[in-house]
């Protein structure tokens, strides 16, 4: 399908109703379309990018000091809700400069304190027409082949060229089954192809700004929800494309529920959650664990009154404490879960529509606005009053199409929730999500963005997936730009200079505009003039002059000093993360800031500078993203372009031959190519789908499959080394993070994952063998390709060597050979691109600690039974020498008979589960202060020594010997 030109043509309707006619060019060439001319035979002359718009004032308004168009006799709302549209006669401003925004009265630096209302009431007569100052219309293509302007239109000469072909050839189809094949292909390529549009996620704690880097990215203020109201902005995942299928108007959304299997998950945890803390409630639980299974207690009581609002059992907190209880124990918690999933069945299917598998609800609107009222109320919790049942706490993703907008026809942008509130069935619909992208983007704010463990972590769980298309973007570059953060960077031994000068200009300015206020008001007082007296109105043309040049600098001074940071930042990111990325890779920061971005669009900000759009860093982050895209872009065009010209070719063939020549004895040599590739394609998989082909160096069997094969045992050992260290630790550690499936943090411990760590040994070996099978199978595959080219290339010279194909033209056959083999490479280049995403999928799930990782699988179910020890240990079910993680074997073992004896002391008891292997406490010495073998009797202290001696404990013998002589 064809889509219309970027960055260009009819804007789309925006929320606010502002339009921008406005165009640049590429290269001298206007990629918009032709601008509507001033006069005969002249045009309309180009916008710069940062150029500042300035229409000519009509006779009933005025242009106040700062730029401003000031309509007399009209007041603020009329100005702010009327549709303004810029004059099409324009010049370009010499030096791309900032326009001013509007100023408080509280902000205006050419007011004195000692002036009152009345000194500036010819102004406040005059309000400031806000208009949208800046719009992507206004950027243009990078300056890459795939935005070549002349391969647009060579696209179009190939559909209108396959058009009149088929409008020529469909008459005869009906004689001839070559002529309606031609005319099928004809009708097909009638129609341009789009190319895949790469998606590009963002990743990112809670508060970053990912909601607001998504609304400055595609250009609309209402694309995401994004606002400082202390709650998380993006609750379930979002995917902001172009156009739905269904779409008719501007602004789309399509909400999609769980389905019955994550519904079963979802309500399992939920009563996990308030079943653990309200009825298996731990006193040794530390303060943030105790806050967080509240926390989740809580959640899941105000997902059940959303849900089931008008059921008996839930609604109240009390009565839903009541219910599970009593089925708590009488264990038939499996029979509330039939119940909640029958009447969400219900619920849904009174309010969606079944589609692929899942309820979904449609809405769209004529503006972003409107689109967000209509769904909010489906994704977010929007009142403590339940009336009704809710859908909310079902939704499992939302898509929004956004019609007409100019970058998304290019890309597909995913905005996840923050990584701090996701909870296990949303972390498996991320990680869903995360497989079919192409790109990511972490955000982070600026403060201290260098020195953060949450960028760490997300470079190095994703590096290897996304490779070279992993970049951080660093949000609010405007903040807290002062002469504090001046001295900062030049202690950082950064260049400050032009800050300085541009500062010794601001303070002369300012002197310079203090002396004329001050000779305005020497001369209204002692001449004794009206202040609208033309001496005072030279007086006031120098002090609007001086404020909007000390504006200026002021801009410029703040500008410089954010480019310096800037810098800065982006060095020292590059320097500092590129340990976590893949060999070779170069991480690309983009610092930026939407609150300045989102000023020229007319949005208030709360400081009075305002930098340029370039300096905002959204134009160069939409650069970038069209860069990604462009290789797809490029490839799809050069392979619509050949088809075309293959069937103009094949066309032109058929018409100089007639039937008999065709079918002389030729298919033979003509099916050759084809023969050969279905021969290679049965040797390749044959060779590489069955373990008996492993001998060849690359291959998956011998890189990767074998070698964990053969060293199995040592990477077993090594991960019981790793269970061996975790049994040192203290008893509320290892609680901690076996709550969390291994994956935590304490004071005393640092963030780490238990099942990463497990792994490690075979994670290295996977990942030493990788990078040996890619390029293997990447060599072998292109060994195909090149070999069916050269029989390609040899066809026309065997054609040549048979009688029967003398007559052919076989220098036009040798032309549509080549077209064939240039969609060859276009081809394996677009079946590599899918061959590397899908193994990173695979090699993600095999390093790392995913949801659907296969150890972390494997792992999860041991975490669920470990937990379940605990909580029976607690209630005095089980005795204290079966706990796991925790048991010290060599310590049961010495002290096998007086075990029971110590289990009666509570001191003891928890002084038993933080021992280190040598029997010392390592957690409250003071507390548990005496050594517990006081209470072991001569025999057990004897075999303690031994077992517990460092030589006991590296040889195996005598560790043996020990147990062996008490029981063990």
């Amino acid at each position: 399908m064809s889509r219309p030109p970027p960055f260009g043509g009819s804007p789309r309707p925006r929320s606010r109703d502002q339009s921008v006619t406005s165009r640049r060019s590429w290269e001298g060439s206007s990629l918009f379309g032709t601008p509507e001319p001033t006069a005969p035979g002249q045009r309309t002359p180009l916008l710069r990018t940062t150029g500042i718009i300035s229409p000519p004032a009509s006779p009933a308004s005025t242009i106040n000091s700062y730029g401003h168009i000031l309509k007399n006799g009209s007041d603020t709302s009329s100005i702010l809700s009327s549709d303004s549209t810029v004059c099409p006669s324009f010049r370009p401003s010499p030096r791309p400069s900032p326009r001013p925004s509007p100023r408080t009265w509280s902000q205006r630096q050419d007011v004195s304190e000692d002036e009152g209302f009345e000194e500036w009431q010819d102004d406040s007569d005059e309000e400031y027409e806000s208009d949208c100052l800046y719009s992507q219309a206004q950027e243009t293509f990078p300056k890459l082949p795939a935005f070549d302007p002349r391969l647009s239109q060579l696209k179009q000469q190939a559909s209108q060229l396959t058009r009149d072909l088929a409008l020529l050839l469909d008459p005869r189809k009906y004689g001839s089954n070559d002529v309606s094949n031609m005319v099928m292909k004809a009708t097909e390529l009638m129609q341009i192809p789009a190319a895949k549009k790469p998606r590009i996620m963002m990743l990112g704690v809670t508060g970053s700004g990912k909601s607001s880097t998504t609304n400055s990215f595609v250009d609309d203020l209402h694309a995401s929800r994004a606002a400082s109201t202390g709650k998380s902005c993006t609750c379930v995942p979002t995917l902001i494309t172009s156009r739905l299928p269904d779409q008719s108007l501007p602004y789309a959304a399509e909400i999609r529920f769980f389905d019955p299997e994550q519904q079963r998950g979802f309500f399992q945890q939920l009563i996990e959650n308030y079943i653990r803390f309200n009825f298996k409630y731990d006193p040794e639980w530390d303060e943030d664990l105790q806050l967080e299974y509240s926390a989740l207690s809580a959640s899941a009581v105000k997902i059940f009154q959303a849900l089931f609002c008008n059921e008996q059992n839930f609604d109240s907190p009390g009565a839903l404490k009541v219910f599970l209880d009593q089925h708590h124990r009488e264990n038939n918690v499996p029979s509330v879960l039939d119940w909640l999933l029958s009447r969400t069945a219900d619920l849904l299917d009174s309010r969606c529509v079944m589609k692929n598998g899942h309820f979904t609800i449609f809405h769209e609107a004529s503006t972003g606005e409107g689109l967000n009222e209509e769904i909010d109320p489906h994704i977010f919790e929007t009142s403590e009053d339940l009336h009704e049942p809710a859908l909310w706490p079902l939704v499992r993703d939302v898509t929004k199409g956004l019609m007409g907008n100019a970058i998304l026809e290019y890309v597909e942008f995913l905005d996840l929730p923050g990584t701090s509130d996701i909870d296990l069935i949303r972390s498996s619909i991320a990680t869903e999500f995360l497989k079919s992208c192409d790109a990511l983007w972490i955000v982070t704010t600026l403060d201290r963005s260098i020195s953060k463990n949450d960028l760490d972590q997300m470079l190095k769980a994703h590096s290897e997936r996304f490779g070279h298309s992993i970049a951080v973007i660093v949000t609010c570059s405007d903040a807290n730009v002062n002469d504090a953060l001046a001295v900062g960077m030049h202690r950082e031994n950064q260049s400050i200079s032009q800050y300085r000068e541009l500062g010794r200009e601001i303070s002369a300015i300012k002197q310079e505009l203090d002396a004329v206020k001050s000779d305005r008001r020497n001369t209204v007082k002692r001449r004794r003039v009206t202040r609208l007296s033309p001496e005072v109105e030279v007086y006031r043309a120098r002090e609007r002059k001086l404020t909007t040049k000390l504006e200026k600098l002021k801009d410029e001074q703040f500008e410089s000093l954010v480019h310096v940071r800037n810098s800065f930042v982006e060095r020292q990111l590059k320097a500092t993360k590129s340990q976590y990325l893949v060999k070779g890779v170069e991480l690309k920061v983009f610092c930026i800031s939407n609150t300045q971005y989102q000023a020229w669009q007319g949005v208030e900000s709360g400081d009075c500078r305002r930098m340029s759009v370039e300096c905002t860093g959204i134009p160069r982050l939409r650069a970038y993203a069209l860069a990604l895209a462009a290789p797809a872009e490029l490839r799809t065009a050069a392979d619509y372009i050949t088809k075309a010209t293959v069937l103009l070719k094949g066309l032109s063939l058929w018409v100089d031959t007639d039937p008999a020549q065709r079918h002389a004895g030729l298919m033979g040599v003509i099916k050759k190519p084809s023969s050969i590739l279905d021969t290679e394609a049965r040797h390749f998989m044959g060779q590489h789908t069955t373990s008996q082909q492993n001998g060849e160096p690359g291959s998956m069997f011998t890189a990767i499959l074998n070698p964990l094969y053969i060293h199995r045992r040592t990477h077993i050992k090594a991960a019981l080394e790793v269970e061996r260290e975790l049994e040192t630790w203290f008893f509320q550690s290892l609680k901690a993070f076996m709550a969390r499936d291994g994956k935590h943090e304490t004071d005393r411990h640092a963030a780490q994952v238990w099942n990463e760590r497990f792994a490690e040994q075979q994670t290295t070996a996977i990942e030493r063998g990788w990078e040996i099978m890619l390029p293997y199978y990447k060599k072998k595959l292109k060994g195909m390709t090149e070999k069916l080219q050269r029989q390609l290339k040899n066809t026309p010279m065997e054609l040549s060597s048979l009688p029967s194909a003398v007559p052919l033209p076989v220098s036009r056959f040798e032309g549509i050979l080549n077209g064939y083999s240039r969609r060859i490479d276009t081809s394996y280049q677009t079946r590599i691109a899918e061959l590397e995403k899908s193994l990173s999928n695979v090699r993600l799930d095999a390093t790392r600690d995913v949801y659907s990782a296969y150890f972390t699988r494997a792992m999860r179910p041991v975490y669920a039974e470990a937990r379940t020890i605990i909580w029976q240990r607690q209630q005095g079910r089980i005795p204290l020498a079966t706990e796991i993680f925790t048991g010290r074997e060599r310590w049961r073992k010495a002290v096998h008979c007086c075990l029971p004896g110590l289990e009666e002391r509570p001191a003891v008891r928890n002084y038993l589960c933080g021992w280190s292997a040598q029997g010392r406490h390592r957690n409250h010495p003071r507390r548990y202060g005496r050594d517990v073998r006081g209470h072991l009797c001569q025999r057990c202290t004897k075999h303690l020594r031994i077992s517990c001696s460092p030589r006991a404990q590296t040889i195996p013998g005598e560790r043996d010997a020990a147990s062996r002589a008490y029981g063990g």
